[in-house]
């Protein structure tokens, strides 16, 4: 799916990278009304936080941390999600957010220092740069942890959490294949957050897989929740019907991120439905870019934008109780957001708007709120069922039951004019090649071998 508004550049900086030191922020105290906040219970499924009807008022001295970066002032998101009443107590250190995007600005002045390596899945080679000019993953990458307090740029809500670029969106989109491939591989190479601004309206197995992959070795998963709640802009966004469930922020285990404004209501292109566990500033958001002129600054709106500042959050809850689980982490982040909406959770804002203030408080203290599961509606779908997805042309993705062989596979592609192609990351997993425009014949012939534990086209998502 497409942005939502227009890419507006500014102060196009140099491909040098920044030697400019990290100055060392100033920690004041000030003294603000608190209101307190119930402490969280310890197990209930459907818990909320809500301040009580004749809130506790106390002057109590808080820290606060302002950073020195110059474009600070035009972040409004760090403000309303807390984070400078957050960075005193952690700044996201030792956690690596994964970007699995369209790529990295790695020239980028504002992200010098934060970078670890990464992959390419669209090029298969070890540097993840945007060669399209693509600037998406550079935003995403600068709002989840840009390098703060260096008096250059912007703030990044992961003060000290590192980033790891791994591009699997190309001029065509993302594939299936390349996405799958990019959680794995995050996961495998020491990334504990995972950041998907990317979607698909279409359940697909592989990234299912991949996702369970990545919870099963312990990392949180975050996902835009789509750029499709608007009935005027739904159609140009990539997207059949109004507010369709989007994956994989619908699947088990995956933070679903819905959009917010700087007055807290619902951004209007974020789509509202049953996936959306959590919301976040997503409306007019500045961070780093990367065009085809160089390193820069942009405004941008969208889930997209949404999705990083959760795994921000993360990375600093992580940091402040490294102990944690990943169902932990996802606990804290749901059970603390700021309820917006109607009370409770609802379609548009799921648990509320994210409080990363109250998130940290929380992972510091002794008691960790559970049973807060991000809601899951998988919903698997026949080949047939996706007759409108964009398909990678000639590309099929096979999973073999356990026991079938590499030969036993050639012996089925054999039968619908395939020809084996490559193996994926995932176990048992692979593509083949048919004839352009017989991908979903191709699927659904051989999803009928008892061989295959499933075969399906590899589908198209898009950025959100």
């Amino acid at each position: 799916m497409s942005e939502v508004s227009t890419i507006t550049s500014t102060a196009t900086a140099t491909r040098t990278p920044s030697t400019t030191p990290t100055a060392t922020p100033t920690i004041p105290t000030v003294y603000l009304p608190v209101v307190q906040r119930p402490a969280p219970p310890t197990a209930t499924p459907t818990m909320t936080f809500t301040p009580s009807a004749t809130p506790t008022v106390t002057n109590t001295p808080i820290p606060v941390i302002t950073p020195n970066d110059p474009n600070y002032y035009r972040q409004w998101g760090l403000d309303k999600i807390g984070a400078p009443y957050a960075w005193p107590f952690s700044k996201g250190q030792g956690v690596v957010i994964a970007v699995v995007d369209s790529g990295v600005d790695l020239y980028h002045p504002d992200l010098q220092g934060k970078l670890v390596s990464g992959w390419d899945f669209v090029d298969n080679d070890s540097i993840p740069y945007p060669s399209d000019g693509k600037g998406h993953g550079t935003h995403v990458a600068g709002i989840a942890g840009s390098l703060t307090s260096n008096s250059l740029g912007i703030a990044g809500v992961g003060w000290d959490a590192q980033i790891m670029p791994v591009r699997v969106c190309g001029t065509s989109g993302c594939a299936f294949s390349a996405v799958a491939d990019g959680i794995k591989w995050a996961v495998d190479h020491g990334a504990k957050v995972i950041n998907l601004s990317l979607g698909s309206q279409y359940s697909n197995s592989t990234i299912r897989d991949a996702v369970a992959y990545a919870w099963s070795h312990g990392a949180v998963i975050i996902a835009a929740s789509g750029n499709c709640g608007d009935p005027s802009t739904y159609q140009p966004n990539g997207c059949t019907v109004l507010s369709p469930i989007s994956y994989p922020a619908g699947y088990d285990n995956v933070i679903g991120v819905g959009a917010t404004t700087s007055s807290d209501t619902r951004a209007s292109f974020s789509t509202y439905g049953p996936h959306v566990d959590i919301a976040a500033p997503g409306d007019q958001i500045y961070s780093t870019y990367v065009n085809l002129f160089g390193s820069t600054y942009a405004d941008d709106s969208g889930t997209s934008m949404a999705a990083p500042f959760v795994s921000g959050a993360a990375a600093l809850v992580w940091a402040r109780s490294p102990g944690l689980t990943n169902q932990q982490v996802v606990d804290i982040l749901l059970a603390t957001a700021f309820d917006l909406g109607t009370a409770g959770r609802d379609d548009y804002f799921g648990r509320g708007r994210l409080d990363v203030r109250y998130a940290v408080q929380v992972a510091g203290s002794s008691s960790i709120p559970t049973g807060m599961h991000s809601n899951a509606y998988t919903m698997p779908q026949s080949v047939d069922a996706n007759l409108s997805a964009e398909v990678a042309a000639g590309r099929v993705i096979v999973k073999l039951r356990p026991g079938s062989t590499l030969d036993d596979l050639a012996t089925l592609l054999g039968g619908v004019g395939a020809v084996y192609d490559s193996p994926l990351l995932l176990d048992r997993t692979h593509v083949v090649r048919v004839p352009a425009g017989t991908e979903r014949a191709a699927a659904a012939e051989l999803s009928t071998s008892p061989l295959i534990e499933y075969a399906e086209p590899d589908y198209v998502m898009r950025l959100d």
